[in-house]
């Protein structure tokens, strides 16, 4: 990223069951902010099962919104002036809560969860992760829908950052399948495909045959050699 800076993009694929849920939480908090106005905070845990090794659920005062809009949310650190901005892209039927955790013996922690209900479903969660000091550089996050085979779609995002950087990310189920979004060709697991003011900045490919726009990018590559020793 520009200026120095760097930024994670995440993604979590889950399938099956009743409820499926994100979770995520920040550095010690100093400070919280969200792009949403979450509800009222009940006198209970957040729902969860399943709490391994013993845990209790330390989860209280969860707070909700549903939306199916993209959220972000921003933790300032409890001792520096650094922050962690989580944008978070939206789906159909989500719903976001944030929570403190309390036990006693760690600094505050403050949780954001995005889950999803409709039984027997998919879920595809996606965020990218903003570490800044002073102004942050991602200007927007978006997801694209795009079309694809077998199992999932493929998911498709894009960052404009400070200084006109525009970072274009594609992750594919099916690395045999072409994929194609805003003249950009896919064959492989993963693109990553940067541009500054419309030229080509940088470009990686994962798992794959090719990633161009026109004449530019990585051409076709040669098939990956598979043997098997018996």
């Amino acid at each position: 990223a520009p200026g120095g800076n760097v930024y994670l993009v995440d993604l979590l694929q889950m399938a099956g069951g009743t409820r499926r849920t994100w979770c995520f939480h920040g550095p010690p908090c100093g400070g919280f902010e969200a792009n949403v106005a979450f509800g009222s905070a009940p006198e209970t845990t957040f729902g969860g099962e399943g709490f391994g090794r013993q845990w209790s659920n330390n989860i209280v005062s969860p707070r909700s919104v549903p939306t199916d809009e993209d959220v972000w949310a921003d933790w300032k650190h409890l001792d520096f002036d650094v922050h962690l901005k989580v944008h978070t892209a939206g789906a159909a039927g989500r719903t976001y809560t944030t929570a403190d955790c309390a036990k006693p013996d760690i600094p505050p922690i403050r949780y954001l969860f995005a889950e999803d209900t409709d039984p027997d479903g998919s879920s595809s969660f996606v965020s990218v992760w903003e570490p800044y000091e002073g102004e942050t550089f991602v200007r927007s996050v978006k997801r694209f829908d795009v079309q694809g085979r077998g199992d999932a779609d493929p998911v498709v995002v894009r960052a404009e950052l400070a200084g006109g950087q525009v970072d274009t990310f594609i992750y594919s189920g099916d690395p045999c399948t072409e994929i194609e979004f805003d003249g950009l060709r896919l064959k492989g697991r993963f693109g990553y495909w940067s541009e500054v003011d419309g030229n080509l900045r940088a470009a990686h490919l994962v798992d794959g045959r090719y990633l161009a726009r026109e004449a530019n990018g990585i051409p076709d590559l040669p098939a990956a050699f598979e043997g098997q020793i018996e």
